[in-house]
């Protein structure tokens, strides 16, 4: 039994049918990263993306707990900053490349 597999035995779920559209997402996407033998930058880019994607659906719900709305807040901010620091040197290199490029005018 595999850790996805316990975490649903945990809540009370028996197939990811069960899930929502957006939980079915999510756990589609934690299911490709355990089946990885290595990830990578990419992978965990595309993770936090799809993640990022499901959480802005469901702020969409205006009936949601202000308890949920504070949980996926935090989560999403979570997700947002491991995006930023993967971008980071690449945001940081053309940051120089144009400091760089104005000192030659």
């Amino acid at each position: 039994m595999n850790i996805l597999s316990k975490l649903l035995k945990k809540r009370g779920i028996k197939d990811v049918t069960e899930l929502t559209e957006d939980e079915r997402v999510e756990f589609d996407n934690w299911q490709k990263v355990l089946n990885k033998e290595e990830l990578t930058i990419k992978d965990i880019t595309e993770f936090c993306d799809g993640a990022i994607g499901a959480i802005e659906t469901q702020f969409g719900d205006v009936d949601m707990s202000n308890d949920k709305t504070a949980k996926l807040t935090l989560q999403h901010a979570i997700y947002k900053k491991i995006r930023g620091v993967i971008n980071a040197p690449q945001t940081e290199r053309e940051s120089l490349i144009e400091y760089l490029t104005n000192l030659l005018k």
